[in-house]
């Protein structure tokens, strides 16, 4: 087993109804649960906000058994979604392949939640309406890379 860092951030802007996470790092779907409650328990979560999360830089390591306990918590938590658009941008098929897992299951059990992967920022950007340039949204996420909101240390079978 390795350890590896992950990283996590998000960025709630109320003016433009938007979040934005930026996800680095060797991913489990634990830490990722435990960083979706303390982003849903920021005062200024609004579940109706569209989301826009960067993973490019993100390694999902997780099994079926994990998989099935994150869906259980979503269908647990359903009020921390309300109508709203996820753009998630990826770089690789094996992300790929983790968050269309996600995408499906959010569509088999009715998570109010329209669900896309984007492999370029800028489709992201546009199918959400985002009012920043790609320039401005760029220099966001590397300021949030600089300063992760949450950190920590998993280990993995690579």
């Amino acid at each position: 087993m390795n350890l590896h860092r992950f990283k996590a951030s998000y960025l709630i802007l109320p003016e433009s109804r938007l979040i934005i996470e930026v996800i680095t790092g060797s991913i489990t779907l634990d830490f990722y649960t435990s960083y979706e409650m303390k982003m849903v328990n920021d005062p200024l979560y609004n579940p109706s906000y569209d989301v826009y999360v960067d993973m490019r830089e993100a390694i999902f390591d997780g099994t079926i058994d994990q998989m099935e306990k994150y869906a259980e918590f979503i269908l647990e938590n359903i009020h921390i979604i309300q109508n709203r658009k996820n753009a998630t941008i990826i770089n690789n098929l094996h992300q790929h392949s983790y968050t269309q897992i996600f995408g499906k299951f959010n569509e088999l059990a009715n998570v109010p939640q329209e669900f896309r992967l984007f492999t370029s920022p800028l489709e992201a950007m546009n199918w959400l309406h985002i009012p920043y340039s790609l320039t401005q949204l760029e220099e966001i996420i590397q300021e949030m890379k600089k300063k992760p909101q949450y950190i920590g240390v998993t280990s993995t079978k690579y």
